[in-house]
């Protein structure tokens, strides 16, 4: 699981990080990334900000540059999963005009995504 996560090929796998100076030092802020998954054959889709940068704009930066890198790779469905509360991800994906449809699973929702 590291070497996937560290090891990216741009076509099935992509990642976007956030980082800032804080205490003389890079903070990683926010990241962004899909990656397919053979055994579910489908490529999921997170994006995760920093409780103290929340609400800056770094979500929907992040996630509809995530998405464009993919549709140019050919992807243009995804997978995660969601905390039923978090209603920033819910209007941000409205607002961004995707498809997505919310299933309930195990206190979560398994979302999919059509871009």
């Amino acid at each position: 699981m590291v070497f996937q996560l560290t090891h990216i090929n741009y076509s099935t796998d992509f990642a976007l990080i956030a980082v800032v100076g804080e205490r003389a030092r890079d903070a990683a802020i926010a990241v962004g990334r899909y990656g397919y998954d053979p055994d579910e054959d489908c490529t999921e889709l997170a994006v995760s900000v920093r409780d103290d940068w929340q609400h800056e704009g770094l979500g929907i930066l992040l996630l509809s540059r995530i998405v464009n890198i993919a549709n140019d790779h050919g992807i243009s469905n995804f997978t995660g999963l969601m905390d039923t509360e978090n209603r920033g991800i819910q209007k941000l994906l409205k607002k961004l005009g995707y498809k997505v449809q919310y299933f309930p699973e195990n206190g979560f929702y398994k979302v999919y995504i059509n871009t």
